[in-house]
């Protein structure tokens, strides 16, 4: 049902729908069809207001909602902007990491794993290997999370 068929039928004034509509959108479905329904009970629980309001253009109402739109939407960016890592933070973690893991690598690999495993049988071997990996993933983590704790501080 189109607004005109709504306003002729109901007795509501075609200004009155027109404030509705825009008020409250869900009324005004696909292919501009009125939800009978919604507009009337909307109309009915705010006829006062809607009476207020009627000297003020649907263009001004309009502008009210697009000014408000606009408002919301800047606020979702600012709080999407507090909620984004910069890419200055992103390069000098991703260099922390780089720099840890590099150093933690060559510190077990280099220095220390030669030295455990010289002389030992192949099953002795492993189980040092296995070793070494678990004390590299448990100092990573511990140089990480240092490192996460201090960058949620600052």
């Amino acid at each position: 049902m189109s607004m005109k068929q709504l306003a002729q039928d109901s007795g509501i004034p075609i200004k009155h729908l027109k404030i509705v509509s825009v008020l409250c959108p869900e009324v005004v479905g696909l292919n501009n069809k009125v939800n009978v329904k919604k507009a009337k009970e909307y109309y009915e629980s705010n006829k006062d207001f809607i009476t207020e309001i009627e000297a003020d253009s649907l263009d001004n109402l309009k502008k009210i909602k697009l000014a408000n739109e606009i408002v919301i939407q800047n606020l979702d960016i600012a709080n999407k902007k507090r909620q984004n890592i910069t890419t200055k933070e992103e390069t000098e973690y991703l260099q922390f990491l780089g720099l840890t893991i590099s150093s933690i690598l060559k510190a077990k690999l280099v220095n220390e794993l030669p030295i455990k495993i010289d002389n030992t049988e192949r099953e002795k071997r492993k189980a040092v290997c296995i070793e070494f990996y678990n004390s590299i993933v448990s100092e990573l983590y511990k140089q990480l999370t240092s490192r996460n704790k201090n960058v949620v501080k600052q």
